[in-house]
């Protein structure tokens, strides 16, 4: 562990059999961490407290804006965090999540699939065959769009009206 003028930055490592850490602490609550364990899992965080905090994990990376109260406690994250965190989302190669004003823009793709809601005003789905658009929480909802990558048979049609 080194430290220089405690309060304004630390550091701190360790090793064992299973895997290494590190600990960069900058002005008590803003700062880093790396780890590998022994199975090869890799994790990483980094605070700027209280304006952002983002972690990797498993593959997985996650943020949040603001992170006004940084503790590690599951219940904690799940019952009081939602209330103080303005925008946060996670992303992966597979799947990525976007979350801003508690659920006013939601934005979430996985794999193939889309989907943006603004509210309870409109929400958009999209996927490989069709896009759908629904208003007023689903009240509205004309027919979808179908996705086409094929082309006309007959170019001349293009701009004739029919007979």
């Amino acid at each position: 562990m080194r430290a220089i003028l405690w309060p304004l930055y630390r550091e701190r490592e360790s090793r064992s059999d299973q895997g290494y850490s590190r600990q960069v602490n900058v002005m008590i609550l803003s700062g880093s961490s790396l780890s590998y364990s022994s199975d090869g899992q890799v994790s990483k965080s980094l605070s700027v407290w209280p304006f952002w905090h983002s972690e990797i994990n498993d593959g997985v990376t996650s943020w949040q804006v603001p992170y006004l109260l940084p503790f590690k406690n599951e219940g904690y994250r799940r019952t009081w965090e939602p209330l103080f965190t303005l925008a946060s989302g996670s992303y992966s190669e597979d799947a990525s999540q976007t979350d801003v004003l508690w659920h006013t823009l939601q934005y979430e793709r996985k794999n193939d699939a889309q989907n943006f809601k603004f509210s309870f005003v409109v929400e958009v789905d999209k996927n490989a065959e069709e896009t759908r658009f629904k208003f007023m929480s689903g009240l509205i909802a004309p027919p979808a769009l179908k996705q086409s990558d094929e082309e006309p048979n007959n170019k001349e049609s293009l701009g004739r009206l029919p007979e």
